[in-house]
């Protein structure tokens, strides 16, 4: 993994369950580190994320991990400020494993939106390598 974002398709395989969700949540074609989402005020939309990684050990360096932030995003009403920044969540697999695989992992943030954005894993770190890369963000319903 390297770079400032991480793709949500590193690993170019996916999955999607046709439900609410995609039109909900979807991954950007064009910034695939962005997957975005569509809430609004009439319409809010309360999201439950969880990431699980690992870092892979096995290589002679040991692997040296890394930290990865999950953060949203949402609209500004007024065009002419930045998207409001929302910090999740932090995580990491930095660290010697004694050669063994160390995983990374946030055990589901819960993200109310009343606005549109989109959500970003962020490297904290240089780059490291990962040997595996799992996601899943579901829709809850709730009410108002």
């Amino acid at each position: 993994m390297g770079g400032v974002n991480v793709p949500w398709n590193k690993f170019n395989q996916t999955s999607t369950q046709s439900t609410v969700i995609n039109s909900a949540i979807y991954i950007d074609s064009s910034q695939t580190w962005m997957m975005r989402f569509q809430a609004s005020a009439s319409i809010p939309r309360l999201f439950r994320i969880s990431i699980f990684m690992t870092k892979h050990g096995d290589w002679i360096d040991n692997g040296t991990g890394g930290e990865l932030l999950l953060v949203a995003y949402e609209a500004n009403q007024n065009p002419l400020f930045p998207d409001i920044r929302i910090e999740l969540a932090m995580s990491t697999c930095s660290g010697t494993s004694y050669y063994r695989a160390r995983p990374m992992q946030w055990l589901c943030s819960t993200y109310y939106a009343v606005r549109p954005g989109y959500f970003v894993l962020e490297n904290r770190s240089y780059s490291f390598r990962v040997q595996s890369f799992s996601w899943n963000i579901a829709t809850l319903p709730f009410v108002n």
